[in-house]
């Protein structure tokens, strides 16, 4: 996908400045930790979160998966956006995410569309890249859950009989 908005690529600015550091990981400041994960919080809020749960990233993620782009035949980053075996696929927007921002899963579901498995996508307003870590988060499970299970081939098989 040609999705690249400024908020992702900007998260990714400590890593990209030093392309010989690809097989290094990068600790987050706590400033950039805000931008990056903790911007539905306040300054103070997001250093507390930063503290507790902020790890080093590994670069070679960022440059590998964020910046080649998918391969429509071969390569790492390969994807059968037609594959039509492929398990029912819901999308899941935090709708403030600065790493992976509804563009993104937006532009995705456009490629997944031209297939014939089911693809949908739902955006949770007010939720950052934090999406299953935020306060709230079980809406955002039990929606997955919910989700998985009315589109899972159980859903659509009848009921065993009990013995």
């Amino acid at each position: 996908m040609l999705a690249l908005p400024w908020s992702t690529l900007r998260t990714g600015l400590p890593i990209l400045a030093n392309p010989f550091r690809i097989n290094k990981a990068n600790k987050f400041s706590k400033r950039h930790f805000h931008y990056t994960f903790g911007n539905d919080l306040t300054r103070a809020e997001s250093d507390v979160e930063w503290e507790a749960s902020a790890v080093n990233s590994v670069n070679r993620v960022f440059f590998e998966g964020v910046l080649s782009l998918p391969k429509e035949k071969t390569g790492i980053t390969r994807v059968d956006f037609r594959k039509p075996d492929r398990a029912p696929l819901l999308l899941i927007s935090g709708g403030i995410d600065h790493v992976a921002p509804p563009a993104i899963q937006k532009a995705a579901l456009r490629k997944y569309q031209t297939g014939t498995s089911l693809v949908e996508r739902v955006e949770f307003p007010g939720r950052s890249h934090r999406i299953v870590s935020q306060t709230g988060w079980e809406e955002v499970a039990d929606y997955a859950l919910n989700w998985a299970l009315t589109h899972s081939s159980a859903a659509s098989r009848p009921a065993a009989s009990a013995l």
